[in-house]
């Protein structure tokens, strides 16, 4: 049934006093173009300006500062990706003070950060602006990518986890994977080597990024992608021979999946895995989707009993701008016990696939995203993502194995999609069912499109505002509890946590009377996170039912066009890992006059029914 406007201001109602059903998130501080919180004016990034231009450029020449990234380094001290620092240091007007800054904090460089006030403490790495070219390999060369240009658009960094002074720095240009050997005394060297080279046409195979109009593979398919190449989704973990890169395009560029590579040196990486992100096979001589992926999560595998292979590993993959704002975010699973192969002409010996599997399976729960205007849920583009958090526009996604959730950041809406509504960033958390957690699990960063114009681009946003970062890491001692460190793009950088608030009732479901057809909102209001809700309807748990609106697992439950069979009591019960199990006082529903709701049956023929092939067919 059609869901009546009429209803949206109850929803927004509702929606207002839910305050819990997961994680809450709070900010420990973060900077961007419009506000400050808990960072002293005195400590503030002196790049971080609220700024337009005419025309991006995106090789080191920028007006408009962005950062890729914000990691933990140790327990005092954060590292700042400074993509662009917003200067034009080619600029032969340039003022001294802008030559200073620039000096302090240059164009592809890493800046110490103070970890509990956001103050920046000095320059901590720099790379140069062509390092590949630094080492004698020219990208544009036939026999090392034919790249378009020598430039690196979508710069990122990463550093595996190793002890102090042993830390490996790893970068990405064009095709190429860097790594950064450690200095004895701290820092990293500032000549790299060859960690991992894609095959492009001239290099090795030579199948990346190539098609023909039957998907074969050819040397020079499409050139829009192969001599384009880019790594824009770039995280490193582990470290030594246990270190693991996972890289991918970002976009939808053919061969541009993430992919997971491995090394049995510490030195040199293969691929292992690739995530088959349109559903294609994950070919590398066909279409990827856009978007960021998050590092691979193993989880427990109840598949197996090989206690060699104890995990599922998985990824959450957005999609944005592949399908556009409405692009929601899916889960890709393999499993170590029976991975899925790559498909023999992509010629990748021991490569497995990660494939969309969102069903309930190896003790994972079935996932769906959650997002307003989706699986019937009503969409008012005046509130949803604009005062409550409503799933879309999701950029970067990250997650962990000893957490029960994900966070999620919503980039601001792109290009006047809705006219006049230009919808800000928020930060979420959603269950890994793809549930949005309800209260305090969103956090709203107030900046949007029009803030930082780029006449060039119809006077839209910078294409950096598109391209923030999340990272996530667990507090050891204190379940669900997590730092999560983001950057904003071009608007910023801060410091959140996650953790579990045990739950109180506030108040229990009303007694409601309704007319039969009208549609009823039954709700509580409880504190605390995460809970686990379920409604009860005369003692019997809830199932779904396309009459209940969204879910039976929610603060709130909605009834569309409510039929006599829908009266009785109702109550709302929960389990806290704080509080343990609770549960509301009983609410009566009364329906009046008469209405059913319509039953969706299947109808069959009593047997087969014959078929008359015409000749020829």
């Amino acid at each position: 049934m059609k869901l009546h406007r009429t209803l949206l201001p109850a929803l927004a109602a509702v929606a207002a006093v839910q305050v819990a059903s997961a994680q809450e998130i709070t900010p420990k501080w973060f900077q961007h173009i419009n506000a400050t919180v808990g960072v002293a004016e005195a400590d503030k990034l002196p790049i971080l300006k609220k700024q337009g231009e005419d025309d991006e450029t995106l090789n080191g020449t920028e007006l408009m500062d962005s950062y890729s990234q914000l990691l933990r380094y140790d327990a005092t001290r954060l590292l700042l990706g400074v993509r662009e620092n917003g200067i034009n240091e080619q600029d032969p007007n340039i003022t001294p003070a802008d030559q200073a800054l620039a000096a302090a904090y240059p164009d592809r460089s890493l800046i110490w950060i103070d970890a509990a006030t956001g103050k920046p403490l000095g320059l901590a790495w720099k790379e140069s602006l062509t390092p590949t070219s630094d080492i004698g390999i020219d990208v544009t060369s036939p026999t090392h990518g034919y790249q378009s240009n020598n430039n690196n658009a979508w710069w990122r960094v990463g550093i595996d986890d190793g002890a102090e002074g042993q830390r490996a720095l790893y970068t990405h240009f064009k095709h190429i994977i860097l790594r950064y050997a450690p200095k004895a005394g701290g820092g990293w060297e500032t000549t790299p080597t060859v960690a991992y080279e894609e095959q492009l046409p001239g290099i090795g195979d030579g199948l990346s990024g190539t098609k023909d109009a039957e998907g074969n593979p050819v040397t020079g398919g499409e050139p829009g992608s192969w001599i384009s190449w880019r790594f824009r989704d770039f995280h490193v973990k582990g470290s030594g021979v246990n270190t693991v890169i996972l890289a991918g395009g970002g976009t939808w560029r053919i061969g541009h999946h993430p992919q997971v590579l491995v090394t049995t040196d510490g030195l040199n990486f293969t691929p292992k895995a690739r995530v088959d992100n349109r559903d294609n096979g994950a070919r590398r001589n066909d279409f990827a989707l856009g978007g960021l992926t998050s590092f691979p999560v193993d989880y427990p595998n109840n598949y197996g009993t090989s206690p060699s292979q104890p995990k599922i590993s998985a990824v959450y993959a957005g999609h944005f701008p592949g399908t556009g704002w409405g692009a929601r975010p899916n889960r890709y699973t393999t499993n170590p016990d029976n991975p899925s192969p790559e498909l023999t002409y992509n010629q990748q010996p021991n490569v497995t696939i990660y494939r969309r599997n969102e069903t309930s399976h190896a003790g994972l729960p079935a996932f769906n995203w959650e997002a307003a205007g989706k699986d019937g849920l009503p969409i008012d583009h005046e509130v949803d993502g604009m005062t409550r958090y409503d799933g879309n526009w999701i950029g970067s996604l990250a997650a962990a194995s000893s957490l029960d959730y994900i966070v999620a950041y919503a980039m601001p809406s792109w290009n006047s999609q809705f006219g006049e509504i230009n919808k800000p960033a928020w930060l979420a958390i959603h269950r890994l069912d793809g549930s949005i957690a309800s209260g305090n699990s969103s956090f709203k960063l107030d900046f949007n499109e029009d803030d930082e114009l780029v006449v060039g681009n119809g006077s839209a946003g910078h294409d950096y505002l598109y391209d923030p970062w999340v990272e996530v890491y667990p507090d050891a001692t204190v379940p669900g509890k997590a730092e999560v460190l983001v950057t904003f793009g071009t608007a910023g950088f801060g410091v959140f946590t996650v953790q579990n608030v045990g739950a109180t009732l506030v108040s229990s479901p009303a007694n409601q009377t309704v007319a039969a057809g009208s549609d009823v909102t039954i709700a509580a209001n409880v504190t605390g996170s995460p809970n686990d809700f379920q409604w009860y309807r005369n003692g019997v748990p809830l199932e779904p039912k396309p009459y209940y609106q969204g879910t039976t697992k929610k603060v709130a439950l909605t009834i569309l066009a409510a039929a006599t069979s829908d009266a009785g009591t109702y109550q709302l019960k929960w389990t806290n890992p704080i509080t343990g199990a609770g549960q509301t006082a009983v609410a009566t529903l009364t329906v009046t006059g008469a209405a059913a709701h319509l039953d969706t049956v299947q109808i069959m023929p009593e047997e087969a029914l014959p078929v008359t092939v015409p000749n020829g067919s």
